[in-house]
């Protein structure tokens, strides 16, 4: 087996943790010493590899995929696979949550599973109970440690059942609160939208756009240039049932999508007053001149 180390020390004390083997027992060749780069740059880690004798003690593959230890690893990669289970296991313990992590080295990417142990919540609770889920985040942050250096480098992704979970139930829910008697209005598709909009921006444009029906809640933008604002305005304004409004000025100004239920009963009518008196004084007056025409 081989692995990776910041120097060859570190390398076989990964190895020794691993085989469960002193420093005198382990044998051990350096395949790589590895290069310290201009700032950074260009670097690359120490590579041992390791012969683990025949001992009773020294875990196979069977028996690491049933007890969590981190050699004999089926798949690709083995050793980055076992790096990523190390890494997620000591950021999930630092972080004072009850998990149990596995792993899964398959042909593009390694599966790491954070799974409740039982009676516990953590995963969800910490993972799942903001909104969007913090998952991806601890994903990302997993990805900078394992694949540090740009050699053997393998995508990781970090799936957890609970987190799913309560997803799938707010999406369930969302629909209607209860006692309220909420319905959600169809909305229309986009139509008639000029040729120079982002197809990208109008396709997010949209499903904001229905996330906002669906919730009966306003969505803000936060400040955007100024031609994808546009491009998110003309999308959401070929829609029936739901209205944009936009408040700030220069790169400030940012973008509310709100239903038009809300509306209607009077939810958002402030800000939209605000935005017509501030385009009246640009215009220069209470008149009716171009500035004001378009305005209106």
């Amino acid at each position: 087996m081989e692995f990776e180390g910041r120097s060859v020390e570190d390398a076989v004390q990964k190895a020794c943790k691993a085989l469960r083997l002193s420093e005198t027992e382990l044998d051990y060749s350096v395949i790589d010493e590895g290069a310290g780069g201009l700032f950074g740059l260009g670097s690359r880690p120490v590579r041992i590899k390791a012969v683990a004798p025949e001992r009773a003690d020294v875990p196979s593959s069977e028996s690491d995929e049933e007890g969590g230890g981190h050699p004999g690893i089926v798949g690709p990669a083995p050793e980055k696979a076992a790096l990523a289970k190390e890494v997620a296991t000591e950021l999930v313990a630092k972080m004072g949550l009850r998990a149990a992590v596995v792993v899964r080295d398959e042909e593009r990417e390694i599966i790491i599973e954070l799974n409740e142990v039982e009676g516990s919540e953590d995963i969800g609770e910490a993972f799942g109970g903001s909104r969007p889920p913090a998952l991806p985040s601890f994903q990302f942050l997993l990805n900078k440690i394992v694949n540090r250096f740009p050699e053997g480098r393998k995508h990781i992704v970090v799936e957890a059942a609970s987190v799913a979970a309560r997803a799938a139930a707010r999406r369930a829910a969302a629909p209607t609160e209860p006692g309220n008697g909420y319905v959600v209005p169809k909305l229309t598709k986009p139509k008639d939208i000029p040729e120079d909009v982002d197809p990208e921006l109008s396709q997010l444009a949209e499903r904001l756009a229905e996330k906002a029906v669906e919730l009966n809640r306003v969505i803000t933008i936060h400040p955007m240039p100024a031609h994808d604002r546009r491009s998110i305005h003309l999308t959401i304004s070929s829609m029936e049932g739901v209205e944009t409004i936009s408040e700030g000025d220069g790169l400030y100004r940012k973008m509310h999508i709100v239903p038009a239920q809300l509306l209607a009963a009077g939810g958002a009518g402030g800000g939209q007053r605000k935005r017509r008196r501030r385009r009246r004084r640009r215009g220069g007056g209470a008149g009716t001149g171009p500035a004001e025409a378009a305005a209106e």
